[in-house]
């Protein structure tokens, strides 16, 4: 809860739901592959976001497939503007980031 609330610089900052709760559990625990379904606006982003946030000093790197290249774009500038280290991949990128959106038409 601690870092959620750090990440949202919001010291009442918690889970919109058990759900959301569970999917940030599950990333954290780092144990294979994930995929989350939750309706729209129901937060399945802060799931990679704070997992991304909170594994920064392990050097952990956090891979969101989307599919759309504007989603890719809007959240890579979304998470940059919370702090996190973001980025847009595209072929033959070659830099390091926490927090890595794929588009797989880039692929």
């Amino acid at each position: 809860m601690r870092a959620l609330r750090t990440l949202m610089k919001d010291d009442s900052a918690g889970f919109r739901s058990r759900e959301q709760a569970r999917g940030v559990a599950i990333a954290l625990t780092r144990k294979g592959y994930a995929s989350f379904v939750l309706p729209t606006g129901s937060g399945k982003s802060l799931v990679f976001q704070l997992a991304a946030f909170a594994e920064r000093p392990l050097g952990l790197v956090t891979v969101v497939f989307l599919p759309y290249t504007s989603l890719r774009e809007d959240h890579t500038e979304r998470a940059q503007a919370m702090g996190i280290s973001a980025l847009a991949w595209v072929s033959g990128e070659t830099r390091v980031a926490s927090l890595v959106f794929v588009v797989a038409e880039s692929a």
